[in-house]
């Protein structure tokens, strides 16, 4: 089976939840969450996990909220084990200090798949990364991301993830 998809995937995620269907199936697990609140770290060097509190839709009920450790993940569900696309990204500032780095990761049932990292110095006080990739699940395989920063002489008290549709994470199955 071929897939030709000539715009961004963020269009292809509206355009299935505008009920439209993708590489013909009528009946595809997709969603889209983001984070209704900031999300402060207050300690430099510790993972956080990513807290997506906002609902933007999730066809078959594969999200799970709250803010227990099991929660805010994706869970592939019964008769969907396949590939799966997956977007996620944040938008961060602090308002003191000097240079950071930024990090998120993606894990499948705990384990990292992707670590991504991008720099920040003092005079942006601020940063934005998405990134997109394929995951081979099962079901009851379950995807989170969470989130890291490393600043060098800064009030961490001042550090967050934006609240809002750019700390997002999103994601459609493919085949």
């Amino acid at each position: 089976m071929t897939i030709k998809v000539t715009k961004p995937a963020i269009n292809v995620i509206e355009k299935l939840n505008s009920g439209a269907n993708l590489v013909g199936r009528t009946d595809s697990p997709s969603f889209s969450v983001y984070a209704g609140s900031h999300l402060y770290m207050p300690n430099d060097d510790t993972w956080y996990k990513t807290i997506y509190s906002n609902e933007q839709w999730d066809s078959h009920d594969c999200i799970s909220q709250g803010s227990e450790t099991k929660d805010n993940r994706f869970i592939c569900p019964p008769g969907h084990a396949g590939k799966y696309m997956f977007n996620y990204g944040a938008h961060m500032t602090f308002s003191t200090g000097s240079d950071a780095h930024f990090a998120m990761k993606i894990l499948q049932n705990g384990e990292v798949l992707h670590l991504d990292m991008w720099a920040i110095n003092h005079s942006q006080h601020r940063g934005y990364g998405q990134w997109s990739t394929v995951i081979d699940l099962g079901v009851g395989d379950y995807v989170e991301v969470f989130t890291q920063w490393l600043g060098y002489g800064w009030d961490s008290s001042s550090l967050f993830l934006y609240g809002g549709t750019n700390c997002k994470f999103q994601g459609y199955k493919l085949t």
